[in-house]
């Protein structure tokens, strides 16, 4: 029954997350094409738009971030003692696998190269 339950608030704040993070998304896209609009009708300089535009980014990043934050600290606030436990192990196993497979991923692209040279001599014409 605590599993059905976990799993159900793991649901619940899931779809909360990717909620959240699709309306910031199209909240930037929307900011982008604003500025890009005003860029076009040359109200905006190309350089202040690049600028409002690494703004907004850099804003909806901190935003995710702050989301995400207090999503997960909500989440954890709801669970009982032995709930937080055993979601903290959770996340570690999780972590611990994702972990292993990105150093597998980047030892398997890391490839020797070997490269050959020959000597070359240059002689002087008389």
């Amino acid at each position: 029954m605590a599993n059905n339950v976990v799993d159900n608030i793991t649901d619940a704040f899931q779809n909360i997350f990717l909620a959240g993070v699709g309306a910031l998304s199209i909240g930037g896209e929307k900011a982008k094409d604003i500025v890009d609009g005003l860029v076009e009708r040359g109200q905006v300089t190309v350089e202040q738009g690049r600028k409002i535009n690494e703004e907004l980014a850099y804003k909806a990043e901190e935003t995710r971030n702050k989301f995400r934050e207090e999503s997960v600290r909500a989440y954890v606030k709801s669970l009982s003692p032995d709930e937080r436990a055993d979601f903290a192990d959770q996340v570690a196993a999780l972590a611990q696998e994702l972990n292993g497979t990105e150093e597998a991923k980047q030892e398997d692209t890391q490839d020797e190269v070997v490269v050959e040279a020959e000597e070359v001599v240059e002689t002087e014409e008389a």
